[in-house]
């Protein structure tokens, strides 16, 4: 499920709708193995049963087949009257609208398979103005605007960069004439090095003043010279090719969220670079190798929203699943996880003390995750986690002298750790000479078992010793 709607229509609230079909950024895309879809589902139950809308459905799961096959965003039309249900669905390649609840589709913006953006999205206010964007990719490209979801007006700013991949939506429910946008523009606005790959994002601000068809009259605002962009490299913005992006504005405060690695709030609207917060991701100031995240919540911030009841409360979901806070706004936000035992823990390897038959030590190497300890055989121990990032191979020496671990791309780390799993020393090790491209993104390496003094690592065409 890459995205859920429900029709918030009254006498229409048992109605959902999810979209399946995640097409960036999953572990399993290595040579293009996406995670394809079959389309829309649709519970009429609240959620308690799900059918597939077989308008949507029918794609080859083991070929890229459909535009169906991969989504980003599904929404319904709060404002029709309640003999249609209105949706508007943004897929690879296009943006699609029914009016009879999925049963037929006519494709409002791009829908052809050999010329297409591949990121897109849409967002609906409460009275059925519709927003969408499209990469910079093929003729349907950049941002619009539709009072009925059939009919739109390309808003694109003039100033803006043409360079332009997934850009994220957020409608201000305080004023729903002021909508913010969030995007991955390679090569312009805000940069980060970040795990030393470039990351380039910018932020803007736009609010529809006429209606005279052209968006003439318009006002854009770019926001981006005001991203975080202090402290370490995990402090600053970074959107990972556009793999995480949420921009969201609190009920009743105008405050602006917007997310990335890491989530961040803005109590002027990012006017200035000095009343934001760093609320969620990674610790605040933390550095490699041994990066911690910040409590209770995880990086790679896919949404957040606020309890309508009250919006100081906000579930944030992002790669470690959905956290609750209490209070959006405190001067140090505090999170509490709402995943219920539910893990999606993705174990790359396991590693065991192979000189001590039966011993309690376990560690996973996790994907996102880093490498997690156990020194018990019981299943309900807590587990500690070591070395941060995507876990990798590792090794325990003969004694537990040192452990051997790395994580994605072939980072070695010789250390230390007591018998709770705490990093008590640590050198890191990796050969030199070799490029971060050279790695697999989870590198092998390999012990020489009569001499653990002697390692080996292949990176590119080449073998370390």
């Amino acid at each position: 499920c890459v995205s859920i709607a429900q029709d918030t229509r009254a006498g229409k609230t048992h109605v959902w709708y999810y979209l399946s079909g995640e097409i960036y950024g999953t572990s399993a895309s290595g040579g293009s193995a996406f995670y394809l879809g079959d389309g829309l589902f649709k519970s009429t139950d609240n959620g308690l049963n799900w059918s597939p809308v077989t308008s949507t459905a029918g794609g080859n799961a083991a070929a890229f087949t459909s535009l169906f096959q991969g989504g980003w965003r599904v929404v319904t039309d709060p404002a029709s009257d309640t003999t249609r249900e209105v949706l508007v669905m943004a897929t690879v390649g296009g943006i699609w609208r029914s009016a009879n609840g999925g049963a037929t589709w006519t494709a409002v913006r791009g829908g052809n398979i050999n010329s297409y953006s591949y990121f897109t999205d849409v967002a609906v206010t409460s009275k059925g103005i519709f927003y969408a964007t499209l990469s910079d990719e093929g003729p349907h490209k950049g941002i619009w605007r539709s009072t009925d979801g059939i009919n739109w007006t390309n808003i694109t700013p003039a100033n803006f960069t043409a360079r332009y991949r997934r850009i994220a939506i957020g409608i201000n429910p305080n004023d729903e004439d002021e909508v913010w946008f969030l995007g991955e523009t390679p090569g312009f606005g805000h940069y980060n090095n970040y795990i030393d790959s470039d990351d380039w994002s910018s932020l803007w601000k736009y609010r529809y003043r006429s209606d005279n068809g052209a968006g003439a009259n318009d006002q854009w605002e770019e926001r981006t010279a005001n991203m975080p962009n202090n402290g370490t490299e995990f402090d600053r913005f970074a959107c990972q090719g556009g793999y995480d992006l949420v921009v969201k504005v609190q009920p009743g405060t105008n405050h602006v969220f917007i997310g990335g690695a890491c989530l961040y709030r803005s109590t002027d609207g990012f006017s200035s670079p000095n009343n934001t917060t760093q609320i969620g991701g990674y610790k605040i100031g933390t550095t490699l190798p041994f990066f911690e995240i910040y409590p209770n919540q995880h990086p790679d911030q896919h949404d957040l929203v606020f309890l309508p009841s009250d919006p100081k409360v906000a579930i944030s979901a992002s790669d470690g699943g959905l956290h609750r806070t209490d209070d959006c706004l405190a001067p140090f936000v505090t999170w509490n996880p709402l995943n219920n035992g539910y893990l999606t823990t993705q174990f790359y390897t396991a590693i065991i003390d192979r000189h001590q038959a039966g011993d309690g030590v376990l560690i996973g190497g996790l994907q996102d995750n880093g490498n997690f300890f156990v020194n018990n055989s019981n299943p309900q121990s807590p587990w500690r986690q070591t070395v941060n990032g995507d876990g990798a191979y590792g090794h325990i020496l003969r004694g537990k002298s040192a452990y051997l671990l790395s994580i994605q791309q072939g980072k070695l780390v010789k250390c230390t750790l007591d018998p709770q799993g705490n990093v008590t020393a640590f050198r890191r090790f990796d050969p030199i000479g070799p490029k971060k491209g050279d790695y697999e993104f989870i590198n092998p390496f390999a012990v020489d078992p009569s001499d653990e003094n002697i390692l080996y690592q292949p990176a590119g065409r080449f073998l370390y010793r």
